[in-house]
């Protein structure tokens, strides 16, 4: 009952700023999900309404979020993210999920600042979280970033219970899009008690023969005493096709061989100066047989 009469109240608040449309921001959890672990990500909404009289179209709404967050999209994390509703009815409503993850732990409350209005940007609503400590620690860590089309990876993973109680109902996988595939099964574990680490997990997948930057997350799913959490970490992956630069260095050291060759072989012969050359022959002995010095013709006429 409190939580429609805090709605009602933003929506009047709003009505009266704008006259168009109200927003009201809240997580989709029963919980209230108004804290957050390093690498939790919830699930969050927001709520449009057109307040007037007559149709609103082009409705934009503008999500923002500090760096200790983030917004996910598609294995992505990103500090902004844009919504357009084309058109609402008076009276009519319409809802957008989008996922926060918290990306540090923050001393102070952090804002999601939705910015919205019809055509314009004329008005901003604000809902807050804290992260904090996770009882869960969580370390993941990619063989390598740099890979090649049909190559194979590997992701570690770390697991250590931070709290005083168990932590139960594990479960951890690896998740992406089409150009990656998946070549391990989800780990699974009942429970971990009390200062317990399970280290070095790995999970494999290979690449496809597509180039570019991709993306994959890990995913750790776990209860304890405060509910359900779920945490996740993303990585980028840059796909190159390094057997063309091999190419193109192999073909650059043929072209400058050719070229010098070409050089050396057009170049002119240059008359060298033997004047005042000695010259000495110098059996196995090491004794001196000859010399002949090469002199100029002034020399010797006089």
């Amino acid at each position: 009952m409190n939580k429609f009469f805090v709605f009602l109240f933003l929506l009047l608040v709003s009505s009266i700023a704008s006259a168009q449309v109200a927003l009201i921001i809240e997580p989709t959890s029963s919980d209230g999900g108004v804290s957050l672990y390093p690498f939790e990500v919830k699930e969050y909404r927001f709520v449009v309404v057109n307040v007037a009289d007559v149709p609103v179209e082009n409705v934009q709404i503008f999500l923002s979020v500090p760096e200790e967050l983030s917004l996910v999209v598609d294995n992505d994390d990103r500090t902004e993210r844009q919504f357009t509703i084309r058109k609402l009815l008076p009276g009519a409503k319409e809802t957008q999920v989008f996922n926060v993850k918290a990306l540090d732990i923050s001393s102070k409350p952090l804002e999601i600042r939705a910015d919205f209005g019809a055509t314009e940007l004329t008005n901003s609503s604000l809902t807050s979280l804290i992260v904090k400590p996770s009882t869960l620690a969580f370390n993941t860590r990619l063989s390598r970033t740099s890979l090649g089309p049909g190559e194979k990876g590997n992701v570690f993973f770390d697991l250590t219970n931070n709290s005083q109680g168990k932590i139960s109902n594990i479960k951890a996988e690896l998740v992406s899009n089409d150009s990656v595939v998946v070549d391990s099964v989800p780990f699974e574990l009942d429970f971990i008690e009390a200062g317990q680490t399970v280290s070095n997990t790995e999970f494999l997948f290979s690449l496809g023969n597509d180039i570019g930057e991709k993306n994959i997350s890990l995913r750790v799913w776990f209860d304890d005493s405060e509910g359900k959490h779920l945490l996740e970490k993303s990585f980028a992956l840059d796909v190159q096709n390094r057997d063309i630069y091999v190419i193109l260095l192999v073909l650059g050291i043929l072209f400058l061989v050719v070229i010098s060759f070409y050089i050396r072989k057009n170049k002119p012969p240059q008359k060298v100066d033997t004047i005042g050359i000695k010259v000495q022959d110098i059996d196995a002995k090491g004794i001196q047989v000859k010399t002949l010095e090469i002199v100029s013709k002034e020399s010797v006429k006089k």
